[in-house]
């Protein structure tokens, strides 16, 4: 990986991506991503690679950056003074004061869901967390600066599975145990580990707290039923399950294990498709919700 001149910026090392792709393809169909993934990654591959450009200048299709353009934390999301109000509610941390020029929608994200799973899943030093559709590691990021956790991100799509290593190095400055590199299945003994969605009965027994956001929604009905049929059949008992997911995606009906204890929900999440003309769409709503 090569660094630009720009904060959190960084040109892609692809020596791992043609193994890594090919890998996907080969995974059973279950694990696979959704076809529209698919295909917004071979659109996003090709432009990335058609000349140097750092991640979170890249546009495919008019959306701006692979990862939400989360790389630059101060560029102002369009509703950050609206949802920051909400945000600095739920920050019983103290997160925000540490970081008075971040204004990105996926830094305000992460400091709500780090304060969520503080207050609700007994988040605290020591503890394994598994990120099922983590993507780039938005959340690891802010999440590892105030715990001391073992943070895993599981992906099934290729160019997620390339660049959360790269990415997470590079923020934070810690080495990456990568299925594609270290390979180590300890995963208490790294701060930050990224695995491929095929091998996730090798995390899923040692998880403290299993968490989805915004992944299940884009699977459709019978494999997010598959994903909560797998965390409910090797999790540990009392481990924590956080899913934050909307209503209006590809997933529209949700089947939670019956044997799940409600420890908290929210139905009436703030998002940005939410928001027209200053009023929160139901159409759009996020739903949060943590069982034990």
């Amino acid at each position: 990986m090569t660094e630009d001149n720009s904060s959190g910026n960084f040109w892609i090392d692809w020596s791992h991506y043609d193994e890594i792709r090919e890998a996907v393809r080969s995974a059973p169909e279950e694990y696979q991503p959704h076809k529209h993934w698919l295909d917004y990654e071979q659109k996003a591959v090709s432009k990335l690679r058609e000349k140097p450009v750092s991640i979170s200048n890249i546009e495919i299709d008019g959306v701006p950056g692979w990862v939400g353009g989360g790389s630059v934390h101060e560029v102002p999301w369009k509703h950050y003074e609206r949802y920051i109000e909400f945000v600095r509610g739920l920050d019983e941390l103290g997160i925000l004061a540490q970081y008075p020029n971040y204004r990105s929608r996926q830094f305000l994200d992460a400091v709500a869901e780090t304060n969520l799973l503080h207050k609700y899943c007994s988040l605290r030093n020591g503890l394994v967390l598994l990120d099922l559709g983590g993507g780039y590691g938005r959340l690891a990021e802010f999440l590892l600066r105030e715990f001391a956790v073992s943070y895993v991100v599981v992906d099934a799509v290729a160019l997620s599975l390339l660049v959360a290593p790269q990415y997470i190095s590079k923020a934070l400055g810690i080495e990456v145990n990568s299925y594609w590199g270290l390979r180590e299945k300890d995963f208490s003994r790294h701060a930050f580990s990224v695995w491929p969605t095929w091998h996730l009965q090798d995390i899923i027994p040692s998880a403290d707290i299993l968490i989805n956001i915004h992944s299940l929604q884009e699977m459709g009905d019978s494999k997010a039923d598959f994903y909560l049929r797998l965390f409910d059949d090797h999790k540990k008992d009392d481990s924590f399950v956080f899913l934050k997911n909307n209503y209006k995606y590809v997933t529209r009906h949700w089947n939670f294990p019956e044997r799940w204890t409600t420890v908290y929900e929210n139905d009436a999440w703030p998002c940005s498709e939410g928001l027209v003309d200053g009023v929160w769409q139901d159409a759009a709503r996020t739903w949060v919700k943590i069982f034990r």
